[in-house]
């Protein structure tokens, strides 16, 4: 029977953008994109998709938890969408994604518009956390993965050469390892 996985994160890219990383996962786990937070063996967020996890981590005590690019605030980098005709050339810039054709054009942020995370005591969370980084992120400042860090118990904090906001797109090779050598053979 395989690990069950649920990825959480900014699903505005086709899954051309996932193909070597979706298909790396599902030689482990089964692949959820909607499900209870309790069930899956492993929970991924990715950007945005952090703050589903994040705000929930109370209830997630003890589950194993791959946290890449993480936001706090998720007004600091999105509020522009709205005042800005070249939104989209932006965050492509400031992703590191290189190609307009994984950007749905019809994506809606307004859901996410005004949230901001605080999470209170250190060490207070009781979860498995790999917190995943590259260090030309342009997008989600290294910050925010080292404040977390601080703030989660068990956390293992990875970073990436030559790699921005999606390491796993930008290296692919160096994602895949850490995934395996840490996420998947320290816990599965």
């Amino acid at each position: 029977m395989k690990l069950s996985c649920l990825i959480l994160g900014d699903f505005l890219f086709g899954e051309t953008l996932y193909e070597d990383y979706l298909g790396f996962l599902k030689n482990h786990f089964e692949i959820y994109y909607n499900c209870d937070l309790k069930f899956p063996d492993l929970i991924i967020g990715w950007g945005s998709g952090c703050f589903t996890l994040l705000e929930n981590i109370n209830k997630l005590n003890d589950k194993v938890l791959m946290l890449i690019s993480p936001y706090l605030d998720f007004d600091m980098f999105f509020k522009w969408i709205y005042n800005d005709n070249n939104w989209r050339k932006k965050y492509l810039f400031l992703s590191g994604i290189d190609n307009e054709r994984y950007l749905k054009v019809d994506i809606d942020y307004s859901f996410l518009l005004g949230k901001k995370l605080f999470l209170s005591e250190m060490n207070l969370y009781n979860n498995k956390t790999y917190i995943i980084y590259g260090n030309e992120n342009k997008l989600v400042p290294i910050e925010y993965g080292l404040k977390l860090g601080l703030l989660l118990n068990g956390t293992s904090f990875h970073l990436i050469e030559d790699a921005g906001f999606s390491p796993f797109y930008d290296k692919c090779d160096e994602f895949r390892k850490i995934v395996e050598e840490f996420v998947i053979n320290e816990n599965f």
